[in-house]
């Protein structure tokens, strides 16, 4: 088990940052009465001039920055706004490419933002583009350096030659004083309303890390980069500033993004939740209808898609931080500041608890749902239907059942099954209501890139049901394998998305099953990362966390389990605790179900790809009562699963993440997860499944199942026959309503 850390916040810049401002948390609980919602938007993707330079004479010149994927950004969060928040379109002003220019940005922030917004309103700002460090111009950082926005009218990637050209953290904190300024009413010092910003962009990485990417690499670019003295031999940014005598005995950085002096955040009630550490880079992926667009942005539409009027700053980062770190290892969402207040003042408007069937097509037998794979429909996902205008919560009203058998990009087409004698008359089912029962999971499989592989590592690849190679290209892969480039003959290697990397042998026997494992691990980390439930819907909510400990030894050199004292000098931050290298950590856990008791499962998400039960470790899973309020439960401390952390790689930092689930019933889940892929045959899996009380059609415990035999359990009595899209397979479900999940997140810094 290893357990990596590093630094919860540094000087983050403006790395992917979202700032909020407003009221104090009890005086949001009601948006103020006829509240204007203004949202300025800005997106840059052409960076590239090739028309600048002659090509004879480019070489000499410092290199342009390279072109982004942002449109969808902006396009994405313009959609979420207005359809959860209802802004209006004509007060939601987007620049893109050559609009954004420096002065473009300046002038649009002024006229739409400061000059329109008055106290008790909404406002809201993005920017996805790249970011920079630039020469401090005035002292007022520590580091010598200012962040900045590299904006369409940039000159080169030479900081020199942006320091007057970027938008500067000054800048923009001039402009947001101007702005809170106008929301504040006379005589107070907070704003009255709502100021929210968010930058999807970095000022961090290296060279390596943080450059351009070649052509045809296969990989999305970063957003920004660190300082680089040279490129290519010749210099870029120059000497890295030196901070003045002055700033250097500040002896602490600023406790914000940089847009605002030290302390200014808490004190004024801001917000801020980051897409990166300072020591880390913004990075790009692509969506469910694979278009690129910002990782940062991506998750935070979808965490505000699934917004009500009581999401907190908090909820939100929660679900952020949870989706992306699982799916982009090496990115890290961090928060800073008052998280308690309610987003966008609580204006999210109720999404439906239903959805209105389109079209029915009775020679079928199917019909067709306003949402797809953009709203989270998977295939083999169960949906009751219900006449137009009935109450969908009694089940008495229901005359109809399907399963989603065909998902597109924001519709998919869902079987009926039953008898179609008792089928209503077809006008019934238009405008139908139906409501999903059970989620499918059955459909997640690790994309893979094949190139210069055959034989018997090409056979032993292909018998892993959980891996697909059709119709992946260098653009959508995931993991891919290939021979090393500069050892071809001796080494393959396996390559993540992410940057992991494994090299295998080429002379070992052992090699094919390796890589088996490897791309199995690499399926499984992605398969749990989206197992994910709970919420108002589900019976079942729990909670978890670790906290940091000091301990006391008995005599005979074991920790005294009943001195234990948690420390006040390490605190979780939201969802993740950040702690050094030898430190004691303990896991506590929680019931926030409605009076109902909760079996909770905690299991480790290693750095190294593996899954691993952190609780309990062996015996029956234990049972915690609720609490006579949910939003009062306490917290549990598990004693006895105290740990020292590790380090077990090189690095400066690792990252486990840990996931809880519960469950109404003893699924005995850590039975699944304590064997690894072939250490006991799939029947002894089984059987381990059996000995719970939920035994093996626990539709929670046959998603877990699959994780770890790597192929589909046998499938619960009546399950009735399997979609054709699903390869053949029997569909993984779980009821939406008997098990909850929560995750989070141990970062361990090595010992200095």
């Amino acid at each position: 088990m290893t357990h990596a850390r590093s630094p919860f916040w540094a000087a983050v810049g403006l790395a992917g940052t979202l700032l909020y401002a407003g009221l104090a948390p009890q005086a949001l609980a009601e948006p103020q009465a006829g509240a204007r919602k203004l949202a300025l938007l800005v997106g840059i993707s052409r960076y590239e001039r090739p028309e600048r330079y002659p090509p004879k004479n480019k070489s000499q010149q410092p290199p342009d920055w390279w072109n982004l994927n942002t449109r969808n950004d902006v396009e994405r969060i313009n959609l979420v706004l207005r359809d959860r928040f209802k802004f209006v379109p004509a007060d939601v002003l987007v620049l893109t490419d050559g609009q954004a220019t420096r002065q473009g940005i300046i002038d649009a922030f002024r006229s739409h933002l400061v000059d329109k917004a008055r106290p008790g309103d909404i406002v809201y700002f993005h920017y996805s583009g790249h970011g920079q460090q630039i020469p401090d111009d005035n002292g007022d950082e520590i580091d010598g350096q200012d962040e900045s926005l590299v904006t369409a009218d940039y000159v080169s990637q030479s900081a020199l030659d942006n320091a007057r050209s970027n938008l500067r953290d000054d800048t923009i904190g001039q402009l947001l004083a101007e702005l809170k300024a106008r929301m504040t009413p006379p005589g107070a010092r907070k704003v009255l309303g709502n100021i929210t910003l968010t930058f999807d962009c970095c000022f961090s990485g290296s060279a390596t890390r943080g450059g351009n990417l070649p052509q045809g690499s296969g990989r999305l670019p970063n957003r920004g980069r660190g300082w680089i003295e040279e490129y290519e031999g010749k210099p870029l940014d120059g000497p890295r500033p030196v901070p003045s005598a002055q700033t250097r005995a500040r002896g602490t950085a600023d406790d914000s993004s940089g847009l605002l002096d030290a302390g200014e955040a808490v004190a004024s009630g801001y917000v801020l939740l980051t897409a990166t550490r300072s020591d880390q880079v913004a990075k790009e992926k692509r969506d469910e209808n694979a278009i690129p667009m910002g990782a940062f942005s991506y998750y935070f539409v979808r965490a505000l898609d699934k917004a009500t009027a009581r999401t907190t700053y908090r909820d939100l980062f929660e679900q952020v931080s949870s989706e992306l770190t699982g799916d982009i290892p090496g990115q890290d969402p961090t928060k800073e500041g008052e998280d308690s207040s309610l987003l966008f003042s609580g204006t999210a408007v109720p999404a439906d608890p239903y959805l209105l069937v389109e079209d029915f097509d009775e020679t079928q037998g199917v019909v067709t749902l306003p949402a797809g794979r953009l709203q989270g429909v998977t295939a083999a996902s169960r949906y009751a239907i219900f006449p137009r205008g009935e109450d969908v919560k009694d089940k008495e009203n229901q005359f109809a059942e399907a399963v989603v058998s065909d998902v597109k990009t924001t519709s998919s087409v869902a079987r009926l099954e039953g008898d179609r004698v008792k089928w209503p008359p077809a006008r019934e089912f238009k405008s139908a209501r139906a409501v999903e029962t059970s989620h499918g999971f059955g459909d997640c499989v690790l994309l893979l890139w094949l190139e210069g592989i055959d034989g018997p590592i090409a056979r032993e690849i292909q018998k892993l049901k959980v891996v697909s190679s059709k119709d992946v290209t260098k653009e959508t892969y995931e993991v891919f394998v290939h021979p090393d480039e500069t050892d071809p003959l001796n080494n393959i290697v396996v390559e993540r998305k992410d940057g992991g990397l494994q090299k295998f042998s080429t002379k070992s026997p052992e090699t094919p099953k390796r890589i088996r494992e490897e791309l199995f691990g690499a399926w499984k980390w992605k398969y749990l990362s989206r197992l994910n439930n709970g919420g108002p819907d589900s019976l079942i909510n729990v909670d978890l966390r670790l906290v940091a400990v000091d301990v006391q030894f008995t005599a005979a050199h074991k920790v005294d389990l009943t001195k234990l004292k948690v420390r006040e000098d390490i605190k979780p931050e939201g969802r993740r605790i950040t702690v050094t290298e030898g430190d004691f950590v303990m896991l506590e856990v929680r019931n926030l179900s409605e009076r109902r008791p909760a079996f909770i499962t905690v299991l480790d998400m290693t750095p190294t790809r593996e899954i691993t039960a952190a609780f309990p470790y062996f015996g029956e899973v234990p049972k915690f009562e609720a609490a006579p309020a949910a939003e009062n439960a306490p917290w549990v401390s598990l004693r006895q699963y105290l740990f020292r952390t590790k380090m077990s790689t090189d690095k400066d930092s690792e990252v486990d993440r840990y996931k809880a689930f519960g469950t109404m019933e003893d699924a005995n889940l850590n039975a699944l997860v304590f064997q690894r892929q072939g250490e006991r045959g799939g029947d002894e899996v089984r059987r381990g499944v059996a000995r719970g009380r939920g035994g093996p059609n626990h539709g929670l415990a046959r998603l877990l199942g699959a994780a770890v035999l790597g192929e589909d359990p046998d499938p619960p009595p009546n399950q009735g026959p399997p979609p054709a899209q699903l390869r053949g397979a029997d569909p993984l479900v779980a009821e939406v309503t008997d098990w909850g999940t929560a995750e989070f997140v141990l970062e361990v810094r090595r010992k200095k």
